[in-house]
């Protein structure tokens, strides 16, 4: 695995605030492998690792103490426990960094009671929760309180709708 990372600029200032992990394979996206891993019941086994790569990368890479690390996480793997040879590069990394958890709104509906358990027994430990994609599964949007998240990510679609009414159709 390869971890790439995103600048997360704040808008008013033009400041990077943080940046997004981003776990890729050799062949590019880790889409894929992701799949693989939920036909193969290796969830938990595949985020563990993408999370150490993303850790590792961002300590090697110099990320500046106290910024934001916007980390995806499965839902799945959110009620595991990691790995105990993966867990010295991620202790250094969320004592470093101030990480913030990121599911896509695609994976809300997969298992919600894990996920909503898992939210809960890491939230103590991480700045924030995200949740990146939002507008884009309609029917996830009444989670949104139960998940209580902190950053909200729009979907693309949502982002570059043509007009108000295009946008209400695509949330309703």
């Amino acid at each position: 695995l390869q971890t790439v990372f995103q600048p997360v600029v704040d808008l008013a200032s033009g400041a990077t605030v943080g940046y997004e992990s981003l776990v890729r394979s050799p062949e590019g996206s880790a889409g894929s492998l992701l799949a693989a891993a939920y036909r193969s019941d290796r969830v938990a086994e595949f985020d563990w690792a993408a999370r150490a790569s993303a850790c590792r990368a961002a300590l090697a890479a110099g990320v500046e103490r106290d910024q934001i690390l916007f980390m995806n996480v499965e839902p799945l793997a959110l009620d595991s426990e990691c790995p105990p040879d993966l867990w010295p590069d991620i202790e250094k990394a969320f004592a470093k960094f101030r990480v913030v958890l990121e599911v896509t709104e695609q994976s809300l509906d997969r298992d919600p009671g894990t996920l909503l358990d898992g939210l809960d027994r890491k939230r103590r430990l991480v700045e924030g929760l995200a949740v990146d994609d939002v507008g884009s599964e309609p029917a996830t949007l009444a989670m949104m309180p139960l998940i209580a998240p902190a950053v909200i990510k729009l979907d693309l679609t949502v982002t570059q709708a043509e007009s108000t009414w295009e946008l209400v159709k695509t949330l309703d």
